[in-house]
């Protein structure tokens, strides 16, 4: 196959400038001379193990064996010398690619990617083999760069002001910028860096791109007055648009997640988390999103995350930033603080061209923000005030931003803050002890935590769906509430049966219970019940949510699902009547070994599989004798599912296992 390689165009004369950053133009990338030696050798490397990611075997050596590579040859003519500004959107994405990848795998230190001005020498560490760097980390076939100074042409006509009276559109300023600047950079580099194939194969091509796409964000930011938008994602189809539609559910956001372990950039999926003592730690995961026309500014901004215990009456600080305590044996924080992490640089949302060839998709770019959850509330110490074990389980989590140019709602009504900002997010999540779960029904705080009485505050029940209602027809679904609640409650039900004192009983989609007076800082509880009728069983996935409203307002909400399958990502009600404890396995957790053993005396035959949290079978053991040992060393840290089939008798049961070496 006859090789095609195209020129950078012809070097243009040059006049040396010296450079001094506009105070309109900051930019939001660091310079790559801010980072030490060491930092900057790691970054290249980084940037070729990103190359070498994908690999075509057909190809020895070259650009063509490379994917990632050869793309930028495969969109040349779409690409370059258009006149239009494709040129630098094209190359943003390019950079969002690797950036994205560099998040994925824990180096969020060098995103946004760092920039090279080309007034300055490019560094020892980006230039051909003066530190093992250059061509010599691919495969051959992609020859030396020339020249390690050269004399760029000036920039002032594209910083602004200049720029904004030089250029009237994005067209005009990438069509300048492509041939009169970058063009002429990439050719006086020379070697690959002046060939379109080859370019993307030296490490100086990513960090001079990063310069060219900062160069045009003060374009846009100053000149086109565009800004960002940024976003978290409260509901599956959230674009971000203010205010959000009446009757969406926002207390289980799809871009707030928690792991046991630091894997959430690979696992974007929540997990119940396991607490074995004190001083146990989980990972919080918050992704961001840019709806706006330009990138925001690099830590510019900040986002904090916070806890507090499961509620659908939580309002704003309390009890959130840990101000509202409950008398558990001591003061039991109701919230508190977990992380706060400057807001990093976010593109806008884009049409993709890399991988579709010249088919375009639609896009969003993110930054995903990891927090470390070192002071997680032990249920424990909860089992005082809250003495049933799902009661103390049950917590929320709240994302909140504030972004420049923008401000975050403040008011005590948190609904009405997060549908009238795309700044706040909240999601449901579970704590379990020592990873056993006693649960038998879903469980949720409720009540007041404002300074003002609520006088009509109404619990409904809703579905998800016509089909997600179908759980009626073979479940009983109720809510109980405490005594001392009730007894106080005069008010009105409907599509809800009493069926004692305590307990009313689900007759209908939409049923509710009407008419709590609630004072100022109140805090109850209740519990959500969901139990087979007789001779039924219940099959697939149901979700309902628990709705509080003060009058017609809603104040908040969670959000239930009933499953009978094993493997379970979201806060589930486990079902009564279904998969009981009939096998004791110890030790859980454990490090090397486990016995399992049933408590009914049965001594069958057992068939063993053990699930990771995604459901993925790591584990298989057939015909298992009880009591004999299972070795479990090779399975790393983590929590995962154990299921148990009795040979004889066709029934299995499912158990949480937690590994911990």
């Amino acid at each position: 196959m006859k090789r095609i390689v195209l020129l950078f165009g012809l070097l243009i004369a040059m006049a040396a400038g010296t450079f001094a950053q506009h105070p309109m133009c900051t930019g939001s990338r660091r310079d790559i001379y801010s980072f030490s030696p060491s930092e900057r050798l790691e970054l290249r490397n980084l940037i070729h193990d990103w190359l070498r990611t994908q690999i075509n075997p057909s190809f020895p050596s070259g650009a063509q064996r490379y994917p990632l590579i050869w793309q930028h040859t495969e969109h040349n003519l779409m690409i370059h010398m258009t006149g239009q500004k494709i040129f630098l959107t094209w190359h943003r994405y390019y950079i969002q690619e690797l950036e994205h990848w560099l998040t994925d795998n824990g180096h969020n230190k060098y995103v946004p990617l760092p920039s090279w001005d080309p007034t300055t020498a490019i560094p020892n560490e980006f230039f051909n083999n003066a530190a093992g760097s250059g061509s010599s980390q691919l495969d051959g076939g992609f020859p030396n760069i020339s020249s390690q100074n050269i004399a760029p042409p000036s920039i002032s006509s594209y910083l602004p002001p200049a720029a904004c009276g030089n250029f009237a559109s994005a067209d005009n300023f990438s069509a300048s910028m492509e041939v009169s600047y970058h063009n002429a950079i990439h050719t006086a580099i020379g070697g690959s860096m002046a060939s379109v194939t080859n370019a993307p194969g030296t490490a100086v091509f990513w960090i001079f791109h990063a310069w060219v796409d900062d160069l045009w964000y003060c374009y846009q930011k100053n000149c086109q007055l565009l800004g960002a938008d940024l976003y978290v994602k409260k509901y599956n189809t959230d674009e971000g648009v203010t205010p959000v539609p009446s009757g969406i559910e926002l207390w289980k956001a799809p871009d707030i997640w928690i792991r046991n372990n630091p894997d959430g950039f690979q696992n974007q999926v929540s997990e119940d988390i396991v607490m074995s003592g004190p001083g146990e730690r989980a990972y919080v995961y918050v992704k961001v999103h840019n709806r706006g026309a330009s990138p925001n500014r690099d830590n510019m901004g900040n986002i904090g995350v916070y806890w507090a215990q499961g509620s659908v009456g939580v309002q704003w600080p309390n009890p959130w930033t840990g101000a509202t305590t409950i008398p558990c044996g001591q003061p039991r924080p109701l919230g508190g603080f977990i992380g706060n992490k400057p807001l990093r640089r976010v593109n806008e949302n884009f049409l993709n061209n890399i991988h579709s060839g010249h088919h375009t998709t639609l896009e969003k770019d993110y930054y995903i923000y990891e927090f470390e959850w070192t002071g997680m509330p032990d249920p424990d110490h909860y089992t005082t005030c809250f003495p049933e074990v799902w009661q103390q389980q049950h917590f929320c989590l709240l994302a909140r931003m504030d972004e420049e140019g923008s401000s975050t709602p403040t008011g005590s009504d948190i609904y009405a803050n997060m549908s009238a900002s795309n700044n706040i997010a909240m999601r449901n999540v579970t704590i379990l002890k020592d990873g056993i779960s006693t649960m038998r029904a879903g469980s949720i705080l409720w009540g007041n935590y404002t300074e003002l009485p609520m006088n009509n505050t109404r619990l409904t029940i809703r579905f998800e769906s016509q089909e997600d209602a179908g759980l009626l027809q073979v479940a009983d679904v109720s809510i109980k509430f405490d005594r001392e609640t009730i007894r106080e409650w005069n008010g009105n039900t409907r599509g809800l049966r009493r069926i004692d004192e305590q307990v009313f009983m689900l007759t209908a989609d939409g049923g509710f219970i009407e008419n709590f007076v609630l004072p100022p800082n109140t805090v109850k509880g209740l519990t959500i019940q969901v139990e087979p009728k007789p001779n039924q069983r219940i099959t697939g996935t149901h979700k309902f949510d628990l709705v509080q409203y003060d009058g017609d307002r809603i104040v908040s909400g969670e959000n239930y699902v009933v499953e009978p399958g094993e493997i379970q990502i979201q806060h589930t009600i486990p079902l009564a009547g279904q998969d009981k404890e009939l096998y004791l396995i110890y030790p859980n957790p454990a490090s090397s070994e486990i016995t399992v053993l049933s408590t009914q005396n049965a001594t069958s035959l057992l068939d063993i599989s053990i699930f990771s949290a995604l459901g993925q079978e790591v584990l298989t053991v057939k015909s298992l004798v009880q009591g004999t040992a299972i070795s479990v060393s090779d399975l790393p840290e983590g929590v995962y599912i154990i299921r148990i089939l009795d040979t004889e008798s066709n029934t299995h049961s499912s158990h949480k296992l937690v590994i911990s070496k």
